[in-house]
């Protein structure tokens, strides 16, 4: 059996942009979440023209949550989310399972085959539908069947996007790194698969998030690489887009670190991480999620005049993505307001 691996003057200007909104601003219903319970029914009731239509629409006008994150991409993990996976979006765990909504999304296909949203759509189901089988465990855990199942479903969505050109649609982009992170000679394709989508869509910010995931040590970087494209990104992409990639890469980077090392070996630097959410503030806005890992940011980089307004902002509306557990969340406030 083949082994695999396992798949949140300078000063002045900053805290201008961190500005303080009263309370009645600040509460925001839970957009993205929202924006997923919308889509399931769309494709429940067959609305596939609307939901081609809707996927049409985010790709020509690059439509953007509050926060940046772009509705195309929103709108494939709500859709291809099943029962028993998450989306990786922010915790959304579809109550439909994947056995009611892969003969939907067959239907779509057959009514509309040039669909490029329902190639991707079902692609995504399947590689959900393989995590599902192979569970999440290191590979030492996963059975013989449970290896089999997830190759055998992650080639059926390999099957889906093949002849689909990702300069269509970035998200195609999204698959070929999923597919790729679970072949055998990854690291050359995962290489190939970045430097396309960074060229054809240099403001798909995901794409600077994934990439620093596969170049942490544990998956397939090097010693010093990830610390070395952290640093790179002010240069390539390089301007308001490099700094903004610089944050969705903290985004990504800051829960899988203890804060006291974060700064160590990932080659962030908190002043930079700083200026870089508050140019993202400045252009996108912030959503809660984004004020939820900057105070986990500026915890660990002993800022805690940022930290303070960035707990201002949250209020009590702690985000379980980022704390996983109210507690530590409280006990973060706690130390942040007695200093």
């Amino acid at each position: 059996m083949r082994q695999r691996p396992y798949f949140g003057l300078i000063f002045i200007c900053l805290i201008s942009f961190f500005c303080i909104a009263p309370p009645s601003a600040r509460a925001e219903p839970d957009v993205i979440q929202a924006f997923y319970r919308q889509v399931e029914p769309m494709l429940m009731a067959r609305r596939f023209v609307e939901l081609d239509a809707m996927a049409d629409d985010f790709r020509k006008s690059d439509a953007r949550f509050l926060g940046g994150d772009q509705k195309l991409r929103h709108f494939y993990y709500g859709l291809g989310s099943i029962e028993g996976q998450t989306c990786g979006c922010g915790g959304y765990e579809s109550s439909i399972s994947f056995e009611q909504k892969e003969p939907l999304v067959r239907q779509w296909l057959a009514k509309r085959p040039q669909s490029i949203a329902a190639h991707i759509v079902m692609a995504r189901m399947l590689t959900n539908y393989a995590w599902r089988a192979r569970g999440h465990g290191y590979a030492d855990t996963v059975t013989d069947d449970q290896e089999k199942n997830y190759e055998d479903r992650l080639a059926q969505a390999a099957v889906y996007i093949k002849g689909l050109n990702p300069n269509d649609d970035p998200q195609i982009y999204g698959i070929y790194t999923t597919l790729a992170r679970a072949s055998a000679n990854a690291r050359p394709t995962l290489d190939s698969i970045y430097t396309d989508v960074t060229k054809q869509f240099p403001r798909w910010f995901i794409s600077y998030s994934n990439r620093a995931d596969i170049l942490q040590q544990k998956w397939f970087g090097q010693p010093g690489e990830l610390a070395a494209y952290t640093q790179s990104l002010l240069l390539s992409p390089g301007g308001e887009e490099g700094k903004i990639a610089y944050s969705y890469v903290a985004d990504r980077l800051v829960g899988q670190y203890r804060w006291e090392e974060l700064f160590t070996v990932t080659g962030l630097k908190w002043s930079l991480v700083k200026e870089a959410y508050a140019i993202r503030e400045k252009k996108y806005g912030m959503n809660n999620n984004n004020w939820n890992i900057l105070l986990s940011l500026a915890v660990a980089g002993r800022d805690m005049p940022t930290a303070k307004i960035a707990v201002q902002h949250i209020g009590n509306d702690w985000d379980t993505e980022v704390w996983k557990d109210k507690r530590y969340f409280d006990q973060t406030v706690a130390w942040v307001k007695s200093h």
